[in-house]
């Protein structure tokens, strides 16, 4: 009578596993490299969004919004309609960045109502002092957070990962002994043919897209600053599609980034003694308590709600500096691109201030055309600048008769 053996031998199920060992290894790199292409798709769908805001952002008001914008203010007395329990009683701004101008054409009425109606307020009494704003205010957009960056800040409210485009950044030169002296070294200054140049408003837009909406106050502290630096918090500077000279296709307007801090945070706030005065402007303090007044530093915004071009040069035209890798697409800070922890960063935050993400070999942009493009990591900063800029001939980047050309950034 035959015999049949049940189950396996040792040197079968060690031959099993083996195989499955080796199926999984081969199949796990291409799942996730699928899931990473599905992110990446859900990206570029919102960035594509994001353009088509811009689109009817530059239908309805002409220009662009300011990477900064003043959206009236909230005095005490009326209480917080959305939210009885909020006690919060002090006046303050609403001021905030690009995105709640552009949130009535990304579906969110009922947000950009809560920051541009007077009756609501922005501000509770439920978190820290210096992060004083209503869940409900800054809620987290998917809209906004790019799908492989799961490690994005949420904690604060008002995540994003898509940064505006907020054209050049220039050191100044901080007053002798002054906290910010030792800065001085980490960015190019201003070169000399530049300084006390006067401005045109032509001049100013060739250089980037979005620009201040509230200015300077007239009490704001003075520093040494060139005018050109001044000029980007002009509140009288609009852009315009037909600023876009070198074209629609080739401006870039919104780009990922990493390190991007919320739309509404607005680092950093200074406290200075109060009360305010008749000729203070409504928008140069954010909170009023009486006795003291949380002030905005305006001059540092442009690094805190977008990306921006240095006066770097590749072959060093016009006696600029190189790049340093860490002012690069991707480039590296410290050796380490995926600290981030440097979003907390902010002795050197220009540097962060530039296209960053987790999609291999680049981060996506949208272009004002409002197309989606990727940009690849290995490009030039000269054709950076000229992403960057939407009249190169006009800007103050180094080589001014660069021509971009479609294959550079591919």
């Amino acid at each position: 009578m035959l015999r049949f053996r049940r189950g396996f031998t040792l040197v079968e199920l060690l031959v099993s596993i083996s195989i499955i060992g080796i199926l999984m290894g081969l199949l796990l790199p291409a799942l996730g490299a699928a899931r990473e292409a599905a992110r990446n798709t859900q990206c570029k769908n919102n960035m594509k969004q994001l353009g088509l805001a811009m689109t009817s952002h530059f239908s309805a008001r002409k220009v662009a919004p300011g990477y900064v914008d003043d959206f009236g203010a909230w005095s005490p007395g009326s209480g917080d309609p959305t939210d009885p329990s909020n006690t919060f009683s002090k006046r303050h701004a609403k001021i905030a960045s690009w995105a709640v101008s552009l949130f009535p054409f990304l579906d969110q009425q009922a947000l950009y109502e809560r920051w541009t109606e007077d009756r609501y307020p922005v501000l509770t009494d439920n978190n820290p002092v210096w992060l004083k704003y209503a869940k409900s205010a800054v809620p987290n957009l998917e809209s906004l957070m790019c799908a492989s960056a799961a490690d994005l800040e949420t904690s604060m409210g008002g995540a994003t990962s898509y940064s505006s485009n907020n054209g050049y950044f220039f050191s100044h030169t901080p007053p002798p002994g002054s906290a910010g002296a030792p800065l001085q070294s980490l960015y190019p200054a201003l070169p000399q043919h530049l300084v006390g140049k006067p401005q045109s408003t032509t001049d100013i837009t060739a250089n980037g897209v979005f620009f201040s909406r509230i200015g300077l106050p007239s009490n704001y502290p003075v520093h040494p600053f060139v005018r050109i630096t001044h000029a980007k918090h002009d509140a009288s500077v609009r852009f315009r599609l037909t600023d876009a000279k070198d074209g629609l296709s080739h401006t870039l307007t919104f780009a990922e980034n990493l390190y991007q801090r919320p739309w509404h945070y607005l680092r950093n706030h200074n406290w200075f003694a109060g009360p305010l005065t008749a000729t203070d402007k409504p928008i140069h303090p954010l909170v009023d308590r009486g006795s003291m007044v949380m002030q905005i530093r305006m001059v540092d915004i442009p690094v805190y709600t977008g990306i921006v071009w240095h006066y770097y040069d590749d072959k060093g035209f016009a006696g600029a500096p190189p790049p340093p890798a860490k002012h690069k697409i991707n480039g590296p800070y410290s050796g380490e691109l995926d600290d981030i922890q440097l979003r907390h960063e902010l002795r050197d935050f220009a540097a962060h201030c530039k296209p960053s993400s987790r999609h291999p070999g680049g981060a996506n942009a949208v272009m004002l055309d409002g197309s989606v493009r990727f940009i690849g990591d290995h490009i030039s900063y000269r054709v950076f600048q000229a992403l960057m800029t939407p009249h190169g001939k006009r800007s103050h980047v180094p080589f001014r008769e660069f021509v971009l050309q479609d294959n550079d950034w591919q």
